[in-house]
């Protein structure tokens, strides 16, 4: 399926759909006032760290999670090869994603980040629009600066993960 600029495949309540920008603004700014007046002032973008062609579901992702005595999925969103995203924490809760930065943050990931052993960026281009999109969104929605959007390697420097550079992409991405 091909990703264009003005629209973007989106699940919400486990149904799929196709959904214009404005409707992920939509879907975002109701989550958000659903937030509980939680106080977010950064987002951490992660890699799931499996292999690029394998495709990785939000059911696995929380299974994976509470086999490490997590009450659940620790990201709010999860970004599919495709392009789809799931929103998978509530934005109410506070994440479970990324140590010393969970509670004011919003926590992203993508599909991928593993080539054969190496990692790397794996994102797709449908991957690559959906989660600039979603970044972006949520930066204007929650009054984000470009200085508070990370990898998880930027906090933790013994992390690969999410294998690029976060701020130069989302700079990029802007111009």
């Amino acid at each position: 399926m091909h990703v264009f600029l003005h629209e973007l495949p989106l699940i919400i309540q486990e149904s799929i759909k196709t959904v214009t920008y404005s409707e992920l603004w939509d879907a975002l700014s109701k989550a958000k006032k659903n937030d509980r007046g939680r106080v977010i002032d950064s987002i951490v973008v992660h890699c799931t760290a499996t292999p690029k062609d394998r495709e990785v579901t939000t059911a696995e992702i929380d299974r994976w999670h509470k086999q490490r005595g997590f009450a659940g999925i620790g990201y709010h969103f999860v970004v599919h090869q495709n392009g789809e995203i799931d929103f998978a924490r509530p934005l109410s809760q506070v994440g479970a994603h990324c140590k010393t930065f969970n509670k004011y943050s919003i926590g992203v990931v993508y599909v991928g980040g593993l080539d054969g052993k190496k990692h790397c960026n794996t994102m797709t281009e449908a991957q690559d629009m959906a989660l600039f999109l979603l970044v972006n969104s949520l930066a204007k929605l929650y009054d984000i600066p470009i200085g508070r959007i990370y990898g998880h390697n930027d906090i933790n420097p013994l992390k690969s993960c999410p294998c690029f550079n976060v701020n130069r992409w989302y700079v990029e991405h802007l111009c």
